[in-house]
């Protein structure tokens, strides 16, 4: 019957152990899910600041023209390369 006391004290003692485990995990998850929804709360609030700050901004474009009417060397009459060419018609504002 001591064997089986002993057996009895070590199995009680090994499910205690497994479940202060068990409740230890349970609570560090619940206490990680708890931060990781106050950082997305946060997150979100300052996500919503942003968006009604850039509503708020003004955008202003200025565009500059310059004429060229003389050249220092005959840069301006060569033919543009097609790549380069078409890269400027794609860039025109619209």
């Amino acid at each position: 019957m001591n064997l089986y006391a002993i057996l009895a004290v070590l199995g009680l003692f090994l499910s205690a152990m497994w479940f202060a485990y068990d409740y230890g995990r349970d609570s560090e998850r619940l206490a990680q899910a708890e931060a990781i929804e106050a950082y997305r709360l946060k997150e979100a609030s300052l996500i919503e600041d942003l968006e009604k700050a850039k509503a708020k901004r003004e955008v202003v474009t200025n565009e500059r023209i310059k004429i060229v009417k003389e050249t220092a060397d005959e840069c301006i009459n060569r033919p543009i390369p097609e790549p380069i060419l078409g890269s400027l018609r794609d860039d025109r504002p619209r």
